[in-house]
């Protein structure tokens, strides 16, 4: 079944990043979004992960939290101090309700559990990837509104 673009995505070209050290399920999961409208990159540990977010500044990154070179909350954090403005989904094999709240209060978008199924997981990077978008137009307008000069009046009479 083909898939429509989703036009939230029409004017851009979102970049996710996959951080999983298992190959098959990296290989699984590029299968399941490489007919999406975004483009896509995969590593598989903490340091190549830290790499390719300073090279290539991803808008959503699926971080699998049991890594060989870093695991847990550290993990996140340290992914997050690296990109503040991506987004990131949490996928592990792992999951507890205890580190899907730690990892939500810390700023996780969503938490998957391996194994994933495809729909979930495209539904899942889509939401994230439109608040990422929304997000940012929503920033780019209150600069703009800021540097109108109008100071926060919108309007379009003679008068104003």
């Amino acid at each position: 079944m083909a898939e429509i673009a989703h036009p939230a995505f029409a004017a851009s070209h979102p970049h996710v990043l996959v951080v999983d050290d298992s190959d098959s399920l990296r290989a699984m999961i590029l299968a399941y979004l490489r007919d999406q409208p975004w483009s896509i990159a995969a590593v598989g540990s903490a340091q190549e992960a830290l790499q390719a977010i300073d090279r290539q500044r991803p808008d959503l990154i699926l971080l699998d939290m049991q890594l060989p070179d870093a695991q847990g909350l550290a993990l996140f954090q340290a992914v997050r101090a690296h990109a503040p403005r991506s987004a990131i989904v949490v996928i592990t094999a792992f999951g507890s309700i205890g580190l899907a709240v730690e990892a939500t209060r810390a700023g996780a978008l969503d938490f998957l559990e391996k194994p994933v199924t495809r729909e979930r997981l495209v539904q899942s990077v889509r939401n994230a990837l439109e608040r990422v978008l929304l997000e940012r137009r929503m920033e780019r307008l209150a600069g703009e509104l800021a540097g109108s000069g109008l100071h926060g009046l919108l309007g379009a009479s003679q008068a104003m």
